[in-house]
């Protein structure tokens, strides 16, 4: 019993870390600057790349 105790305590404590962390990356990359001249060209797809992946999460969300 302690066992199946300990598994689901691990699962419920990973949901609420990852949503916390999923949370805090979408507001990070709201405001992230991707057309900074010191910027390769990759880390500009990158950004915006993960800027799109925020905008994807907030409307998943929003629809809920």
């Amino acid at each position: 019993m302690k066992k199946i105790a300990g598994f689901f305590k691990i699962l419920f404590l990973t949901v609420i870390t990852g949503g916390l962390y999923g949370a805090y990356w979408i507001v990070k990359n709201m405001g992230a600057d991707d057309d900074s001249p010191e910027l390769s060209e990759e880390e500009r797809k990158a950004r915006r790349a993960q800027n799109n992946m925020a905008a994807a999460g907030l409307q998943y969300f929003r629809r809920r």
